[in-house]
């Protein structure tokens, strides 16, 4: 009996592959746009037509982008989730107002004087017109709760903005230099905002330059970071591509250079052998990151996590090391404070205000944490209840008062997915790895709120003055790495060939890549669409882009 040879289906080729793509990505732009104009009342006939243009135009550039990301071929998982993170992050550069995140302008005075020459710190520094004007037109809090704010939404502040330069106004206050001394990590800022400068940009031009140049530096280093993970590569992809890390990395706050640094650290953890070369990348990140916030320091004890069969160093692992790394950290941390404190500062007040203003009291705080150890472990804990443990508060933007509960769910539920995928990976089984993960979580956590109540909190306060979701983003690393030894240990998955674990990280990295995509959709909704607001801010009233206009009652 003769058998019949069974037909495989044809594939479609892939030019007609990418055709429908980017046709559902168009629909999609042109539906969106259709969206906001029923949801935030009609957009105006001649304007319906130039923003549906220019979502179809932003989406086209979009698709290109990721469609060239996916089609990059071989082991070039790691680039692929670098370039995931650039082309992301520049969706997060323009969807976020300008000066919305946290200190975002201070950060970005220091950086305009340094991209003038200006290195040293002068309290009397005098900045341009079109400088004053854009802190005077973009406050700290320009969101849709900003109702009486007569400069309306971002977009109405953009065009006032753009006018006021135009005529040469002169803004009503001039704008302060900074509290901020720090100079290495506006450097990178600096330099493209001086050369941004070159082609007549102007104060908003620059402020988008020192963004980009952020994000470059942050997606080098988280480049470098997924290079170095032969395990748990997809928790760090989550959290790199987490909406609240792209928000700070593309903009001009120095988080978005100290939060990839931390994120390097980490991987160390992950990485199958250590040489002198990686603790000299070890030591450097660990220097940056501490000379921008001295909490950090707490990282030295990853070093501690990586067993002894690892070490390919000439010098005895570990402790030597760890005490080496501390003794330098402690002498460049002084001689930074020499250097900023003293050597380039000048014209500023003999007593400078610290946190929360004249009452907050460092030596006190310190003296009152020593002396009740158990009354500050009972503050630590109100804090963390009365935050969501920080970690269902990650959809929150801004100076923290732009909240997009979606984006705090979805954050939470791509950090899950990668931990659970990570399972499939051969995990520590060490009871000592599990625990140090844990409880190098808990002591990171710790001196983030130690800090913060020793610097921005009132004396003897039960309530810790300052500290934000994206502050615990490392913890939250070790923490999701810890879930995928636990999961792990709990279900016994046998091991996989290394492509079944390229996929599962590779599935990894498109999801939390998708949440972060979608992020981004909304925040710029948020900041330049609209959006309902509560009843108990004046009734549902509803803040409208097109008219610049409060629509609705109490």
């Amino acid at each position: 009996m003769q058998e019949t040879a069974v037909k495989k289906p044809k594939k479609l080729p892939g030019w007609a592959g990418w055709l429908i793509g980017y046709v559902a990505t168009l629909a999609a732009a042109a539906g969106l746009v259709y969206y906001w104009r029923v949801v935030f009342s009609p957009l105006p006939g001649e304007a319906a037509l130039p923003m549906t243009l220019a979502a179809l135009g932003v989406a086209t550039l979009l698709y290109l982008a990721l469609y060239g990301v996916s089609r990059l071929k071989g082991d070039k998982l790691c680039l692929r989730g670098a370039a995931l993170v650039f082309v992301l992050g520049l969706v997060f550069c323009f969807a976020s107002a300008p000066l919305q995140a946290p200190d975002e302008d201070k950060h970005y005075l220091r950086a305009y004087a340094i991209s003038e020459g200006h290195f040293d710190y002068d309290g009397a520094q005098q900045y341009p017109g079109d400088v004053d004007l854009l802190i005077e037109y973009f406050p700290n809090a320009m969101n849709h709760k900003m109702v009486n704010n007569q400069l309306g939404m971002p977009t109405a502040a953009v065009a006032r903005y753009q006018q006021a330069v135009a005529d040469g106004e002169t803004a009503a206050t001039k704008a302060a230099a900074p509290l901020m001394f720090s100079l290495l990590p506006f450097l990178p800022q600096a330099l493209l905002m001086a050369i941004a400068r070159l082609f007549g940009f102007s104060a908003l031009g620059l402020m988008y330059a020192g963004r980009i140049a952020n994000l470059i530096i942050y997606t080098l280093i988280c480049y470098a970071t997924f290079k170095n993970c032969d395990k748990y590569r997809g928790v760090f992809f989550a959290v790199a591509l987490l909406p609240i890390s792209l928000f700070m990395a593309a903009s001009c706050s120095y988080d978005g250079i100290m939060l990839p640094c931390c994120f390097l650290m980490l991987s160390f953890f992950c990485k199958r052998e250590l040489h002198t070369r990686d603790l000299v990348v070890f030591g450097l990140a660990l220097l940056l990151a501490s000379y921008i916030k001295i909490n950090n320091i707490v990282l030295v004890a990853v070093l501690l996590l990586i067993p002894k069969s690892r070490w390919k160093t000439r010098i005895n692992p570990r402790w030597a090391t760890l005490v080496m790394a501390v003794a330098g950290v402690a002498v460049w941390y002084l001689l930074g404070q020499v250097l900023d404190g003293q050597v380039l500062l000048h014209g500023y007040p003999a007593n400078l205000p610290r946190g929360s203003g004249g009452e907050a009291d460092p030596t006190g705080q310190i003296a009152f944490i020593f002396s009740n150890i158990p009354a500050f472990i009972a503050r630590m804990l109100l804090n963390v209840y009365e935050n969501a443990g920080y970690l269902f508060n990650l959809g929150t933007f801004g100076w923290t008062d732009l909240t997009i509960s979606l984006v705090s769910g979805l954050s939470v539920l791509g950090l899950a997915t990668a931990s659970a995928l990570g399972i499939q990976q051969r995990e520590d089984t060490r009871t000592g790895a599990a625990v140090g993960l844990g409880l190098g979580a808990l002591l990171y956590s710790a001196a983030v709120l130690v800090g913060m109540y020793v610097l921005d909190s009132d004396l003897y306060s039960i309530r810790i003055t300052g500290p934000q979701p994206r502050y615990f983003l490392p913890a939250f690393l070790m923490l999701f790495m810890l879930g995928s030894i636990l999961l792990g240990r709990a279900v016994r998955p046998r091991l996989r060939p290394q492509s079944t674990l390229s996929r599962t990280e590779s599935i990894t990295l498109w999801v939390v890549a998708g949440i972060a995509l979608l992020a981004g959709i909304l925040l710029f909704q948020n900041y330049f669409i609209g959006q309902w607001l509560p009843k108990a801010d004046g009734g549902w009233k509803m803040v409208n882009l097109f008219g610049w206009q409060v629509y609705g009652g109490g």
